[in-house]
This record gives structure tokens, C-alpha cells and sequence, in this order.
């Protein structure tokens, strides 16, 4: 069961951010960051998604408001509603999604809170000397130096992100 107050996020591939060969899920607590609040800093666009959608919980949604492609479901607020299998059945719309835009969609990051699940696939692992993982698209860049840190300053993490996402395609029509 997801704990109280963390993120389960999982990195499918190098250009995904993975930094470990075999695959895994990691759990992290909240708050990411010290000043951050009890949520990741992209929930409340997945909630403006959502909402603006009118999508119940377990429905789908895309997240164009976002240049880079998103897809995110709404849990119900009760996690003892929602099992295993549902959340599989989740993350297999998230990814069909995916793959309705793109030809595949082995690079992507999946973020799960006990409110939603959300998938971002991936063109690239890193903008400049900035590494990004899931964590990134929680709203959260980790960098190990200045240099990072100075890169991220000048050219602010939401391009950082679009640079590391895929471009959503036109809609036809």
C-alpha cells in the first residue's frame, strides 16, 4: 500500500532518467523538499486537468494545458476503493494513450500519489548538465551541483522539462 504522505515513481529506461539497469518502483516521502507542503507541486495540475475534463475518478485524462505530453487519472479518495488491478488497469490506459500519440513508448516516467497516477514519456534523459528522473515532473529537480543548479536558474525548469518531454501532436479535425 502507498504510505501516507509519499510518491511511488518508476524511470522506464536510461532516457527516462532510470540509473539502475534492473527495473524497479521507488516510494519517497513528502514533502520532496523543505517549504514544499504535504503534495508534489504538479498535483494541483493534475486537479485542474481533471476538473476541467469532468473526468471521474479511474478515467483518463490529457494534460495539454502542459508542452510536453501528460496523462494523468484521478484515484478515488478513498484508497481502499481502488486494488491492484485497478491501478493496473490505470497505468495500462495511461500507456494505450501514449502509445495513441506515439509509435512506442518505452522512455516515460510514472508518478502514482494516493490522489492520481500520472505518465510522461520521455525524448530525452537530460537538458544541458541537469539529469531529470520522475521526480522532475512532480515538480522537483534534483541537482548535485552549481553548474546544475545555475543551468536550472537561467533557464527555469519548465523548459528544462519541455526539452526533456514529447511535444504533443496536433489534433486533427
Amino acid at each position: 500500500a502507498m504510505p501516507e504522505g509519499g510518491v511511488a515513481f518508476y524511470n522506464s529506461g536510461e532516457v527516462a532518467g532510470a540509473s539502475q539497469p534492473h527495473k524497479h518502483l521507488q516510494v519517497v516521502p513528502l514533502p520532496l523538499a523543505e517549504g514544499l507542503g504535504s503534495e508534489p507541486p504538479f498535483t494541483h495540475r493534475v486537479r485542474q486537468a481533471t476538473s476541467r475534463a469532468r473526468a471521474p475518478p479511474l478515467i483518463m485524462v490529457e494534460m495539454r494545458q502542459l508542452p510536453w505530453q501528460t496523462y494523468a487519472c484521478d484515484l478515488p479518495q478513498a484508497s481502499h476503493q481502488v486494488d491492484g488491478a485497478q491501478l493496473h488497469a490505470v497505468y495500462r490506459r495511461l500507456l494505450d494513450a501514449c502509445l495513441v500519440q506515439n509509435a512506442t513508448c518505452d522512455a516515460y516516467n510514472l508518478l502514482l500519489m494516493r490522489s492520481y497516477m500520472m505518465l510522461v514519456p520521455r525524448s530525452r534523459p537530460s537538458c544541458g548538465p541537469a539529469a531529470i528522473n520522475a521526480l522532475g515532473f512532480a515538480g522537483t529537480l534534483l541537482v548535485r551541483s552549481q553548474e546544475e543548479l545555475d543551468f536550472v536558474h537561467e533557464h527555469g525548469p519548465m523548459r528544462i522539462l519541455e526539452y526533456c518531454g514529447i511535444p504533443w501532436k496536433a489534433i486533427p479535425g
